[in-house]
């Protein structure tokens, strides 16, 4: 059995938006975002799936498509396939995870995406 602790992950660079992939089967990816203090998660959709989010660390913003909605700490939420959405942190950064299935683009460039990844 293969475990992998959140708990050590939830360190923000303030001046990035991180995706750090800990798990990733081939039909299943568990990543963590990490929103650096005040910076925005690219706006973006998934036409093939939904994505489940739960909130981590901090606090922000979720835009889907025309609504905005407080994020906290231990709130956990649905993304539906074909919502636009992107998060944007508070002043004390953000951390979510997100589970969804591996067919999902990655939407972050190369120079977001944190070394330390653990996929199996």
């Amino acid at each position: 059995m293969d475990l992998t602790s959140i708990k050590d992950m939830t360190e923000i660079d303030p001046s990035k938006v991180i995706k750090s992939v800990p798990i990733m089967t081939d039909q299943l990816m568990a990543a963590v975002l990490f929103v650096g203090p005040n910076k925005d998660m690219p706006p973006h959709s998934h036409e093939d799936a939904d994505e489940l989010h739960y909130v981590i660390k901090g606090c922000g913003e979720l835009n889907m498509d025309d609504e905005t909605g407080k994020i906290c700490q231990g709130n956990l939420f649905l993304v539906p396939k074909g919502k636009t959405h992107h998060f944007r942190a508070s002043d004390e950064g953000l951390v979510v995870l997100c589970v969804c299935p591996v067919t999902l683009p990655i939407i972050l460039n190369d120079s977001m995406i944190q070394k330390r990844d653990r996929a199996r």
